[in-house]
């Protein structure tokens, strides 16, 4: 299961699905052999007491060699329960280990994915702040107002355009540089939107 899991990477939901049903039922194991123990453990006190009723009668046991027989059960029966408590907690703890690593390498996954979007997001931001202030110009300049009656040059929107990106640029390292003047900013903002 562990090259299954290091193969997919934390890119297959189908792993951490099938390793939760394997802790399951590890729990489930544990579970039955603690009271297939239990019985057992009842059933030989019964014997050993001479109180067990076959054909509804007390037998009771007088052969030294059975009670040594019994003895013995009892203490072959205690120690398969040891040996068996003692896989079901290495499986258990196997699978808890598994299910670690599957989560580690998912998280690890999310994280690069995480940082792939950041850095998308980044580049549109970017496109966004140089293109933003112009087309806000270009818009200006494409209205039917008064002042733009003359036909003035197409050139006169160069100047508009590269001093309203260089405004932007300017007010932007500012934040960046102070980040207290933009806390200020936004707080007087929030309180005239209130």
């Amino acid at each position: 299961m562990r090259s299954i899991i290091l193969t997919s990477r934390g890119n297959n939901p189908l792993v951490i699905d099938r390793l939760l049903q394997d802790a399951m039922l590890w729990v489930q194991v544990e579970e039955i052999a603690n009271k297939q123990r239990r019985d057992l453990t009842e059933l030989h006190a019964l014997f050993v007491a001479g109180q067990c009723k076959p054909d509804a009668r007390k037998v009771p046991l007088h052969d030294p060699q059975d009670m040594e027989e019994l003895e013995s059960f009892g203490a072959a029966l205690s120690e398969f329960y040891k040996y068996l408590a003692e896989g079901v907690k290495n499986l258990r703890d196997t699978s808890q280990e598994l299910i670690g690593l599957e989560f580690n390498l998912t998280s690890i996954r999310e994280a690069q994915k995480s940082t792939s979007t950041s850095v998308s997001m980044k580049r549109l931001s970017w496109i966004t702040f140089i293109f933003l202030p112009l087309t806000f110009v270009s818009s200006l300049f494409g209205m039917n107002v008064n002042v733009l009656e003359s036909n003035p040059p197409w050139w006169i929107y160069l100047p508009f355009a590269f001093s309203t990106l260089g405004l932007t640029m300017v007010v932007w390292l500012t934040f960046k540089r102070y980040p207290s003047i933009e806390d200020k900013a936004e707080r007087v903002f929030r309180k005239l939107t209130q």
